[in-house]
């Protein structure tokens, strides 16, 4: 009986209930039926092919844009989330008075009820190298935080303490400039002027495709601490 048991460690998980098959098989054989070592083979080989084919057609329903922003969303701004409502999270910035620039220490991150703000760039247009990136305050602070671990784990921001609408943290989604190359990277020499518009084209879905997926999360997780800002509000955005 022993001789018939698959011992070895599975591979994932879906090797492990082809594995977990076998002994079935064996104590089926002491009430009289048995079933064939090959059919056993069979679900052993399938299951992985199964768990595969899953998975594949659900990276076929994402686009890169899409990708990217799923990538941003739980990098930064689901982390980011959490700790601004988590207790005892220390933030260190400057501050800037009559007197000079001063470090202002404050233990408790989440009294000053803070809100994050994900600047967005116009396009990905690029005639605009330089400069198609919405422009962060000037201020910059520490986060202290820790991981679901308890890890130490520190963020570095851009914010305005004294925004209209509060304690504003700021960032722009650092992936954009990777989705930018992706869209951007062949050079315009031999290019026709419809191949260029049509680059141009698949620039803008790109970043509505991206913009649309981040907001999405961002409206499913409900953060309501979390906004996505548009470029035709980031014009007038106070630099501290």
């Amino acid at each position: 009986m022993a001789g018939q048991l698959n011992l070895s460690r599975p591979k994932n998980r879906w090797d492990l209930v082809a594995k977990s098959a076998t002994p079935i098989s064996v104590v089926g054989g002491l009430f009289g039926f048995r079933i064939p070592d090959i059919t056993i083979q069979l679900i052993s080989a399938l299951f992985p092919l199964f768990c595969l084919f899953l998975t594949t057609g659900y990276i076929s329903k994402v686009s890169v844009p899409e990708a990217l922003a799923i990538n941003y969303f739980k990098s930064f701004v689901q982390p980011m989330a959490e700790v601004m409502r988590t207790n005892d999270v220390e933030i260190v910035y400057d501050s800037e008075d009559g007197s000079g620039t001063k470090s202002i220490v404050t233990p408790d991150l989440k009294k000053l009820n803070p809100k994050l703000r994900i600047l967005m760039p116009k396009d990905l247009s690029v005639t605009t190298t330089g400069k198609w990136l919405p422009e962060l305050p000037r201020t910059r602070g520490l986060i202290h935080a820790k991981t679901a671990l308890g890890e130490p784990r520190d963020y570095t921001v851009r914010l305005d303490a004294n925004h209209a609408d509060g304690f504003v943290i700021f960032d722009v989604p650092n992936n954009l400039t990777a989705l930018r190359q992706i869209q951007f990277e062949e050079k315009d020499q031999g290019k026709t002027d419809h191949d260029i518009s049509k680059r141009v084209e698949r620039a803008e879905q790109a970043l509505k495709e991206y913009s649309n997926k981040l907001n999405s999360d961002v409206l499913k997780a409900e953060f309501d601490s979390v906004q996505i800002i548009p470029p035709q509000e980031t014009v007038g955005l106070k630099k501290s």
